[in-house]
């Protein structure tokens, strides 16, 4: 169930930006495409992917994803969480660039919408979107995403 007093502190917070940046390392590289079983070369096979047009390892689209999330769960102020239960709604992606292993990605996410909705059997339930804007270190904007969640 969620509170009155949470969801307006949430709405207060509709425009607030979440910014990280992180280096790409190779070992997170592996390890998400191990964790999605994803066995494409350009992601876990260096000799591989050194022939590629890419010239080495690059990360595969889930790590547009996985930056969003770890964005909002170290973000500066917290995102406070609201309700008992939640899933994601929605995900759309956009990728512009490939990310390279040693890339520093500056990851700006930004909660963009709060909206409720009555479930005929779930009842209220509140619908959170959020921006995301992921830039490479060379100042190329390498993707973006539009992300909602549901809380109830």
């Amino acid at each position: 169930m969620i509170k009155e007093e949470e969801l307006e502190k949430l709405k207060a917070m509709i425009g607030t930006e979440y910014k990280l940046q992180v280096e790409v390392e190779k070992g997170v590289i592996w390890r998400l495409a191990e964790a999605v079983d994803d066995p494409n070369p350009l992601w876990q096979n260096e000799d591989e992917a050194k022939k590629s047009k890419y010239g080495g390892i690059i990360a595969p689209p889930a790590l547009n994803m996985s930056q969003m999330m770890v964005a909002f769960l170290q973000g500066n102020p917290p995102l406070p969480v609201i309700g008992t239960g939640g899933f994601e709604a929605e995900h759309e992606s956009e990728f512009y660039a490939p990310i390279h292993a040693g890339d520093i990605i500056t990851t700006t996410s930004k909660l963009v919408d709060i909206y409720e909705k009555q479930g005929k059997k779930s009842g209220r339930m509140v619908f959170i979107v959020y921006d995301t804007i992921l830039t490479n270190q060379h100042g190329e904007v390498v993707g973006k995403e539009r992300a909602s969640q549901v809380r109830f």
